[in-house]
């Protein structure tokens, strides 16, 4: 499946801005439950080499109050990794405990939105007055 070649490295890529994640999450549907989890499993272990790096190579010495605006950016690379790796092992229980029909388990839904709730971006009879 060379086609989602890139969902499948937007999941690992743990230095990636937000849209990168959501494109992959996305199209998670597409994988086989074990590649998916394994994935998932692998951005968890580059976000926690990240924050061992940052702790290893980019700690200012002393205090953190003594850091200053240095401190601040190294804290806001840990918080990031800790919690993209927490964020991550959510999704990875789902899917260890069967969570979604994913490829290859059947008829999927091609539903998006629950049943009861309308389509915010369908065109309602009063729209099509407007000029």
């Amino acid at each position: 499946m060379a086609a989602i070649r890139l969902p499948r490295w937007s999941l690992t890529a743990h230095d990636e801005r937000p849209d990168v994640l959501t494109a992959g999450v996305g199209f998670i549907a597409d994988l086989p439950r074990r590649e998916a989890i394994e994935l998932l499993g692998r951005r968890v272990a580059a976000l926690e080499e990240w924050s061992a790096e940052v702790a290893r190579e980019w700690k200012p010495p002393g205090a953190p109050e003594e850091w200053g605006h240095i401190g601040e950016v190294v804290r806001l690379w840990v918080h990031r990794a800790v919690g993209g790796a927490e964020r991550t092992r959510d999704p990875i229980e789902r899917l260890e405990r069967g969570a979604y029909v994913i490829a290859g388990e059947g008829e999927r839904s091609a539903e998006v939105l629950p049943e009861a709730m309308g389509n915010p971006y369908a065109e309602h009879p009063h729209d099509r007055s407007r000029g």
